[in-house]
């Protein structure tokens, strides 16, 4: 089903991981052709066969592991073998590499070591002859393996000695075996460096790759004792890259831990490659000058953004002066080549780079970068990203390209980025009507990044204090945020906003607001008792809209409510028109059994919405188009379109007061198809991840009557009247009467009639069908009879061809509960249940709230908190047997306008 909602979900906990041990394991997997080739030339040696082989690759590719066998295997055929190693630290120092290799041939006491022309730079002509004829003469007597780690940092006199002593291999039996960092064939193609120029003239070159998926698999096999499963394995691969070394740390870090390769366990692997990077780049940073820091830094922030002369320049002079500065930054292994210019390897290690910088000096380095590129006109997007980490600029240009960029990413599915944009351009100094475009820009972008953020900012644009040019972006940060669900918010800001704003529409808002929570609900200050009525005939078509629906959503005058509903959507031109009105239009218009006018309704909010780009606010109008569907039988419409709303906002996405009202749609839709097992799956999944505020909406009521219907399909009648209690008991507690609206009390009716509860099922069918008969929709009557059918056993008269079809999951109940009593019992009495006397502290609690005084208005006449009024009326529910405030009043004309008191 197009509706059904699924999420990975862990199952139970990983048991204790059983790991052979990491360090004793094959590191030269997918090695096996290197390996080989270096065997043969090794046992040459001892028939003077002379070779100068480099390998090459990444950090991490086994570089130093594969010199390493090739040493063992030389030994093992009696080959002498002598090493050194490059490093960063020893680039400058003459000779030094040479020094190490010599130094494994000739004690410290021999004269070689004390001979002036090691100490006269002007006598190298005579030094590197006599060097290179001192390891000759000890290749003659035995064959020697002369190895080199990470010769990228061997110093130029070194470097020369390589290659003088490659010229004179075919004299003895000598092999030179070099390692060096490199990147692709093409990036060494490129960089003039000696990692592209291999040092010496290679009789071999052997390139190292990454590991492949199938070699992270076989050592994944070997380093654990029991089954891993491919799923894991392929997410180990693509998050280590296939670098051997990182690997290898990963399963140091599972196999100290204990930790099992399960698919749970993914986010251990990513985290543990990210601290093997991290570390490596450590290690690197304190060996190399730090004008070459300077310059990974520069890289880091805007690598594929400027050339590399710009960057250059930006980095200082530290690094402009050190020589052969692209040559060193190839040796370090951090860097490759994108469109010719250097940028670092990947995200992980330009973190790892900008880490030892103080956040004020990054947001410096950020914004001189990003001046730099505006001046080179730099294209929007990468000066964008270069803005998102520098300080405010305070220049004009920074907040056009930060609005550019974000309605770019807006239009290509990015409404993440497009919220980071406008976020960081809010930093910026700001014109008050500019600042409130892109408050309205950042609600309309409707991530959910920035909800807090988002609707704090809304908030404080309601009631931020300015002139008239202000007032359409009030007007639709007020709009936006209502439609996101913040009612209480909303009100708050719009009890001050209405006093001193000359738009109608803002009063009509706040009415909305209103009406979407209970009664009493953030009544904390004169300012929102003081509001003004909405008018007896509005002609703003926004104020048209909020009335319609307070008189539908309360039962009351359908001819009126649907003439203000239609003032409301077809008033002429609606640009600029708020969308809550005319969606509150829509919806009564929808209670009152129009459908194609309610369809067209909202089909006109979501072409608006569409068009302002507020992809939350169609989603919503696409899950009430689905309502519309599922009240009058339109299924395959109902589930096409709230596919369409979880496909643009997925649940976990939506607000959390607004997404119980999309779920209750999908249950409802389950229902209806027969599919109560998916209905009970969906609810679950939802109640795991349930969000904080969810029940605190009005659409929290809807879920409860879906729930409940959920439950009384499945047989558990108890479980179901207790949802559709509470589910009334929301709904009253808005004044929200209507039957037609959700017909809880009929369903209800249904529960107390599978428990044996008859005279309570009686109650609330005679209660509904006057609520229904009353406001006068055949589809509201139509579902209380035949209810009323089923559990008085009456029979079924008022069926009409005319007649809209009563919401069809209610009719499936209906059917599905339609059983014959059970013989030989005598039924329940119908009449009134005994009345419990109430106190007099309760009775004049009572007797204001049947005046229709609001609960924080009773406090303030008796002089005590809401919260006792409050306590107080759910007792008196209870004592007299109603489900809410609207019940009062028959209540007590039952017990002749007072209900007794207790001693």
């Amino acid at each position: 089903m197009a509706t059904s909602l699924s999420r990975v979900v862990g199952r139970g906990q990983d048991t204790v991981a059983a790991w052979r041990d990491v360090d004793a394991l094959d590191v030269l997997v997918e090695r096996t052709e290197q390996v080989e080739l270096l065997e043969r030339l090794v046992s040459g040696l001892a028939d003077r066969n002379s070779a100068a082989v480099v390998v090459r690759g990444r950090p991490g590719t086994g570089r130093s592991e594969l010199l390493r066998r090739a040493g063992e295997l030389a030994r093992a055929h009696g080959v002498r073998v002598i090493s050194a190693a490059g490093s960063p630290e020893e680039s400058s120092l003459r000779y030094g590499v040479v020094s190490q290799l010599l130094g494994a041939l000739r004690p410290v006491g021999c004269p070689l070591w004390t001979h002036p022309m090691w100490t006269d730079p002007s006598r190298d002509a005579e030094l590197l002859p006599m060097l290179c004829r001192d390891f000759l003469s000890v290749a003659r007597k035995a064959p020697l393996l002369v190895v080199v780690d990470d010769a990228q940092w061997a110093d130029a006199h070194s470097v020369r000695w390589l290659q003088a002593m490659a010229r004179r291999l075919s004299d003895v039996p000598l092999m030179l075996l070099l390692s060096l960092t490199s990147g692709s064939a093409a990036e060494d193609a490129q960089l003039p460096s000696t990692v592209s120029a291999a040092v010496v003239p290679a009789t071999h070159l052997i390139d190292l790759r990454p590991l492949s998926a199938a070699g992270v698999r076989q050592v994944l096999a070997a380093a654990h004792t029991g089954p891993v499963p491919e799923a894991f394995a392929a997410a180990t691969a693509q998050i280590t890259g296939g670098n051997a070394a990182v690997l290898h740390a990963v399963l140091r870090h599972f196999a100290r831990a204990g930790l099992a390769p399960t698919a749970a366990q993914v986010p251990q692997v990513r985290a543990s490659a990210v601290r093997a990077v991290g570390e490596r780049v450590d290690r690197l940073l304190a060996g190399i000058p730090a004008g070459l820091v300077d310059l990974l830094r520069v890289l880091a922030v805007c690598g594929g953004h400027l050339d590399f002369e710009l960057m250059l320049s930006l980095a200082g002079p530290r690094a402009r002066s050190a020589s052969g500065t692209l040559d060193l930054l190839a040796r370090t292994g951090l860097v490759r080549l994108h469109g010719g210019n250097p940028e670092l390897v990947d995200a992980t290690t330009a973190a790892r780079v900008l880490a030892g910088m103080s956040a004020s000096d990054r947001a410096e380095l950020y914004a001189r970068a990003a001046q730099l590129a505006h001046r080179c006109a730099s294209a929007d997007e990468g000066l964008a990203s270069l803005l998102l980490g520098a300080r405010p600029i305070g220049e004009p240009w920074a907040v056009e390209v930060l609005r550019r960029a974000a309605a770019h990413s807006r239009e290509h599915g990015q409404p993440h980025r497009a919220g980071e944009l406008l976020a960081r351009a809010l930093r910026e100094p700001l014109d008050p009507v500019v600042r409130a475009q892109l408050v309205v820009e950042l609600a309309v972008a409707g991530t959910p990044s920035f909800p807090a953020a988002g609707d704090r900012r809304l908030g404080e644009l309601i009631s931020e204090p300015g002139g008239d040019e202000l007032a359409p972006f009030r007007l639709r940060a007020a709009d936006l945020l209502l439609a996101r669900g913040e009612a209480e918010l909303v009100r708050q800001h719009l009890a001050r906003a209405v006093h001193t704003s000359e738009t109608p529409a803002l009063l009509a808002l706040y009415w909305l607001a209103e009406n979407s929570s209970p009664d009493d609900a953030g009544l904390t200050s004169p300012d929102l008792a003081s509001v003004p009525p909405l008018p007896d005939r509005p002609t703003d078509p926004g104020q048209a809209g909020a009335a319609a629906w307070r008189l539908a959503a309360r039962g009351q005058d359908r001819d009126r409510a649907g003439e203000l509903a239609r003032a409301a959507l077809h008033a002429g031109d609606l640009t600029g028109a708020p969308l809550c009105p005319r969606v509150a239009a829509s919806r009564a218009l929808m209670l009152g059994d129009d459908r194609v006018e309610a369809l067209a309704g909202l089909d006109q909010v979501l072409a608006d919405a569409n068009r302002l780009g507020a992809t939350s606010v169609a989603a919503l109008v696409l899950g009430l188009r689905a309502s519309v569907g599922l009240r009058f039988g339109q299924l395959d419409e109902a589930e096409r379109d709230l596919g369409e709303a979880l496909r643009r906002v997925p649940l976990r996405d939506w607000h959390p007061r607004l997404a119980p009202g999309a779920l209750a749609v999908a249950v409802l839709l389950h229902l209806r198809r027969g599919e109560p097992g998916q209905a009970e799956r969906a609810l679950a999944e939802f109640a795991a991840h349930q969000p904080d505020g969810a029940v605190q909406g009005a659409a929290w009521s809807y879920l409860l009557f879906a729930r409940g219907r959920l439950r009384l399909a499945v047989g558990d009648a108890s479980a179901a009247l207790a949802d559709l209690r509470e589910c009334g008991r929301e709904l009253l507690a808005r004044g929200w009467t209507n039957p037609a609206l959700l017909p809880w009390r009929s369903v209800a009716a249904l529960a107390h009639h599978a428990l044996g509860e008859q005279s309570a099922a009686a109650r609330l069918l005679a209660e509904e069908q006057q609520l229904a008969a009353a406001w006068g929709a055949a589809g509201a009557v139509r579902v209380a009879e035949l209810a009323a059918a089923t559990v008085l056993g009456g029979p079924d008269r008022t069926r009409t061809p005319a007649v809209p079809r009563p919401d069809p999951a209610t009719q499936l109940l209906v059917a599905s509960r339609a059983a014959p009593g059970r013989q030989g019992e005598p039924e329940p009495a119908t009449g009134p249940a005994p009345v419990r006397p109430l106190t007099e502290a309760e009775n004049r609690i009572v007797q204001l709230a049947v005046r229709g005084y609001p609960n924080s208005r009773i406090a303030q006449e008796l002089a005590v908190t809401r919260r006792t009024v409050e306590q107080h009326l759910t007792r008196v529910y209870h004592k007299l047997g109603i489900p809410g405030r609207h019940h009062l009043g028959p209540a007590l004309r039952h017990t002749g306008g007072r209900a007794g008191e207790e001693d």
